[in-house]
């Protein structure tokens, strides 16, 4: 099984699939249109914040949703271990 490592920078694959059999949120591509430059967990969830795209409940845990929806993005194969990690 694929594992996230939060501290290790990420970056959408070139080759953006279609058929994947994982469901997609809103909140998963808005993360994955964040990762068009490589980042790691902390760096989406900081944009993220910044750009005011959470339009959750500011007492939730933004970082581990990050981490929940870059790990589906993963298997969905829409994101990649950045070269540089």
């Amino acid at each position: 099984m694929t594992q996230l490592k939060r501290d290790a920078a990420y970056i959408q694959t070139e080759s953006r699939r279609n058929g994947s059999a994982v469901a997609l949120s809103a909140f998963d591509e808005q993360v994955c249109n964040v990762l068009t430059t490589a980042q790691t967990v902390t760096s989406v969830a900081k944009t993220l914040e910044k750009a005011g795209l959470d339009s959750r409940d500011p007492s939730t845990d933004l970082e581990s949703r990050v981490a929940a929806s870059m790990l589906r993005l993963l298997h969905a194969e829409r994101i990649e271990l950045s070269p540089d990690s």
